[in-house]
């Protein structure tokens, strides 16, 4: 019985990266409204977040002001959510990948200089 409960606790949970326990205050928005909530954990693709009532699974949020530099305009979708009580919900989001800011326009000149200019700089370091 006890394999099996291991087992199945194994299946549920399909995370890439290990989750970092932490108590961050945010103020995010989804479309018109705004609302602080508690960061609960979180990993390199995204956070679990403790809020007071309102639903907001299906939504894209934008996370505006923390408490850590370490979150402050993250973006996601909400893909997960649960009730805790009457008061509180807790609901998981994954997080947008943040674009590279040389790789946004695929080969334009802005590109093709900075593989330049990474070129020049890797030939005089071996020079």
């Amino acid at each position: 019985m006890k394999l099996k409960l291991e087992e199945e606790q194994t299946q549920v949970d399909k995370r890439q990266e290990p989750r970092r326990s932490c108590s961050v205050y945010i103020t995010f928005g989804t479309g018109f409204k705004v609302e602080t909530a508690r960061i609960i954990d979180y990993s390199d693709s995204g956070l679990r977040i403790r809020v007071s009532k309102n639903s907001y699974l299906g939504e894209s949020i934008e996370i505006l002001e923390s408490e850590s530099p370490l979150f402050i305009a993250k973006s996601g979708s909400v893909v997960w959510q649960r009730e805790l009580n009457s008061e509180m919900r807790e609901f998981g989001v994954r997080l947008a990948a943040e674009p590279n800011p040389f790789q946004i326009y695929k080969d334009s000149g802005l590109d093709r200089m900075w593989r330049a200019i990474q070129k020049i700089a890797f030939e005089d370091a071996f020079a």
